[in-house]
């Protein structure tokens, strides 16, 4: 699966949770709405649509960082994170541990 594939997935889940793409104004270009589509580039650059239907080219994959965007992805169930089984809500779990991989989009595929 390459960076696009896994980009066009973990949006898509997130967009059906309720998330709104929020994408700061550096990073996005103005474009004809079309369909939702990740472009296949260099990198992880690819095309996405908002709530509005206005397309924006996305530069970098630093959204999936944000709060929102985990709530969205992985939802906000309770789930045990260390030995002695405490719980913390999903997102939190997981983007901790997704922030400290050396290649985050390896470890959000496995959600896709």
């Amino acid at each position: 699966m390459t960076n696009e594939e896994i980009l066009e997935g973990v949006i898509k889940k997130a967009v059906k949770n309720g998330w709104k793409i929020q994408i700061p104004e550096s990073k996005r270009t103005w474009s004809i709405p079309i369909p939702f589509s990740i472009s296949h580039g260099n990198g992880i650059a690819g095309q996405i649509v908002d709530w509005d239907g206005v397309l924006y080219q996305l530069t970098d994959y630093s959204f999936i960082f944000s709060h929102e965007f985990a709530k969205a992805f992985w939802g906000e169930e309770l789930e045990p994170y260390d030995v002695d089984f405490n719980t913390m809500e999903a997102w939190k779990v997981n983007l901790q541990q997704m922030v400290l991989e050396k290649e985050p989009l390896k470890y959000i595929k496995k959600y896709v």
